[in-house]
């Protein structure tokens, strides 16, 4: 009949509508979670403030904040810089260095980190001056600790005086692991590795594990 009135949509709810299919869409598919939930929530507010799809609008608006409260805190712990580590490879290509250093002067044999500190002494550099350069600092010796980690240095052969391979470990302080800090190892050939967790990087005769992946 003419004068019959249909059922309306009321004008703009579309609106609302739109922010729950976009809050959705970012929950199913990681690639458009932050555009998707951004657009879904300032749709929510749009929908509420122009009362035009309110309770849709309301719906998505919470859904996108309560997708984005639960994903932003892992997605930052992720990509926030990890200083400790950061400054703790830095110190292992520091031991590489002087590693080297030492090499170039025995003639291609590498030392325990007190021959490096200390290269005057019984088993080192032979009539290397103590008053001679060090080719490192003596801060390594005085705690296995640094930066939050448990460092190990591994020699091979074990029981020479000097080595034909190394590797230089550093594994987290079991009470200041988290779900970012890794276990971290360098070899003689300067390769780093690095394990998401608590492990071992050396080996037992000096070279990297498999377990720790290369990082560079």
């Amino acid at each position: 009949m003419a004068n019959e009135t249909e059922p309306k949509i009321p004008k703009g709810s579309g609106i609302g509508i739109a922010s729950i299919v976009l809050a959705g869409a970012g929950l199913v598919n990681p690639g458009l979670l932050f555009p998707a939930e951004g657009l879904a929530a300032v749709l929510g507010v749009v929908a509420l403030v122009t009362d035009r799809g309110r309770f849709a609008g309301l719906a998505g608006l919470a859904l996108s904040l309560v997708v984005l409260m639960a994903v932003v805190p892992t997605f930052l712990r992720g990509v926030r810089p990890k200083e400790p580590e950061r400054d703790m490879i830095g110190d292992m290509r520091s031991i590489h260095s002087a590693e080297q250093a030492y090499a170039s002067a025995t003639g291609g044999t590498y030392g325990s980190i007190v021959c490096l500190q200390q290269p005057s002494s019984a088993g080192c550099l032979a009539g290397y001056p103590p008053s001679a350069p060090t080719f490192l600092d003596a801060t390594w010796t005085r705690n296995i600790e640094r930066r939050g980690y448990d460092w190990r240095f591994v020699g091979a052969p074990a029981a020479a005086a000097r080595f034909e391979r190394f590797c230089f470990q550093a594994r987290p302080r079991r009470e200041a692991v988290t779900d970012n800090v890794r276990s971290l190892g360098i070899d003689e050939k300067g390769q780093l590795g690095r394990y998401d967790g608590l492990t071992d990087c050396c080996s037992a005769v000096g070279g990297l594990l498999p377990i720790c992946s290369p990082i560079n």
